[in-house]
């Protein structure tokens, strides 16, 4: 929250599932400036729009990603850390990657550096994922959510 000489101003937030928000940002060259709701509201009015406005600026600010495989079925998306959560935002990567997986994808934004993800029908990499996603999130300056995500359809709904 920001206060401005009229009251407080507040960072719109969109909610995406479970504990996680969609925020909006302007990247500058030195800083990257959150918008408020009457901000987002002036980017695109329509909320549908929006966030498709929304993802295809970010498709522009995330080119490359990088792909490793962290543990045994277990595989990490990285890049730009200002931008990589908004990958869950990017239906086109989770499609082409349900292939690198057994059964639904099962991902976790444990931290701003890289979003994790397994296989529902690898119960051993599912848990090693939580682990490693327990691990990063208390080690990290810059913590997101432990909170296991499902792909279902072109969304992701809490797992378990």
């Amino acid at each position: 929250m920001a206060k401005e000489t009229g009251g407080p101003i507040y960072i719109h937030r969109e909610a995406l599932v479970a504990d996680l928000v969609v925020v909006y940002a302007r990247h500058r060259s030195s800083s990257v400036d959150y918008l408020t709701t009457d901000q987002a509201k002036a980017f695109e009015s329509d909320p549908k729009k929006r966030r498709r406005r929304g993802v295809d600026t970010l498709r522009t600010m995330l080119p490359d990603l990088d792909l490793d495989e962290v543990a045994p079925g277990v595989f990490a998306l990285q890049g730009d850390p200002t931008y990589v959560p908004s990958v869950l935002l990017m239906d086109e990567v989770w499609r082409a990657q349900a292939a690198r997986v057994k059964g639904d994808i099962v991902a976790v934004v444990p931290t701003r550096a890289g979003v994790l993800f397994a296989g529902s029908k690898n119960e051993a990499a599912v848990r090693r994922m939580r682990e490693i996603a327990a691990k990063a999130a208390a080690d990290a300056g810059y913590p997101i959510s432990e909170m296991l995500l499902r792909r279902w359809g072109e969304g992701w709904v809490a797992h378990e």
